[in-house]
């Protein structure tokens, strides 16, 4: 298996990881609508960082016109902060423990990091200590 599509399983478990241990932590304390209002939150912030790397590695390694990466971007934003906007409109989230799930991403990201720092480092996916 190649080094990048190691980081990248890495990344999508730890991503996973973050999101089992605050939704568990919320359902075990926290009253139905926090915990749905969090879901809501975990699963777009989670499919917006999925979306974000799989448009990062399909740009990767290809010459592409910089105004086609932008517009990718620019698509993506956009599309995430229109349905973050018809969401907490519509009142269907508690607008809190939504953010809070949003930033499950930041969670994820110091899991990978600490799994990284922590674990022996294999070879194929290199030291960046080294």
């Amino acid at each position: 298996m190649a080094s990048a599509e190691k980081i990248t399983i890495r990344i999508y478990l730890s991503l996973a990881t973050a999101s089992v241990l605050l939704l568990g932590a919320a359902a075990l304390t926290r009253s139905i609508p926090f915990v749905v209002s969090l879901t809501y939150g975990v699963v777009i912030g989670a499919a917006n960082f999925l979306f974000l790397i799989w448009i990062v590695e399909g740009w990767l390694g290809k010459k592409v016109k910089k105004g086609k990466m932008i517009v990718s971007f620019l698509g993506k934003g956009t599309i995430l902060l229109v349905i973050i906007a018809l969401i907490l409109k519509k009142g269907h989230v508690s607008p809190l423990p939504f953010l809070l799930g949003l930033s499950n991403v930041v969670l994820g990201i110091l899991i990978y990091g600490l799994w990284h720092v922590l674990s022996p480092q294999d070879e194929e996916v290199g030291d960046p200590h080294a």
